[in-house]
């Protein structure tokens, strides 16, 4: 009987674990959408996107959605030391797969990211990743990550 409480237990915890990147990634758009509708920007970059700083991390928008069909919301951090900038970026838009309305996030380096994983938002399916999360990071992207409640999937 303990044996078998014991295994309810553990399934329980490892069916916790699991995540669906498809609802996680429209949850983390969303929280992040509804966040910068509120926000007054302190900044511009380059008449673009608006921005916010918390620290030593940017929040940077641009959500045109309904006027040019893309949203783009990032968080991102400058390394001093040389090595490529830190970011995570959402992109909501029908331009970056034909035929759909989707969120794709990317996460890692500036410019080229380790990982981007695509949802359609209008059916809710997880479309796929491309690239690799590397444990690269450094300690303080890390810690961005989990302050601002961004999840890696494996």
């Amino acid at each position: 009987m303990k044996s078998f409480i014991l295994s309810v237990l553990l399934l329980g915890a490892c069916c916790a674990q699991a995540v669906d990147p498809a609802k996680t990634l429209q949850d983390e758009f969303t929280r992040l959408h509804e966040m910068v509708q509120n926000l007054k920007p302190e900044f511009e970059v380059g008449g673009y996107l608006k921005g916010k700083r918390y620290g030593d991390v940017e929040l940077l928008w641009n959500t045109n959605f309904e006027e040019d069909g893309t949203d783009v919301i990032r968080i991102y951090h400058e390394h001093k030391d040389g090595t490529p900038d830190f970011s995570i970026s959402f992109h909501r838009s029908h331009y970056i797969v034909d035929g759909y309305t989707v969120i794709r996030r990317f996460v890692g380096p500036m410019q080229y990211g380790w990982r981007n994983d695509t949802v359609d938002i209008l059916t809710g399916r997880y479309l796929g990743t491309q690239g690799v999360m590397t444990p690269e990071a450094s300690s303080r992207d890390l810690q961005i990550l989990k302050e601002w409640q961004i999840t890696l999937f494996e």
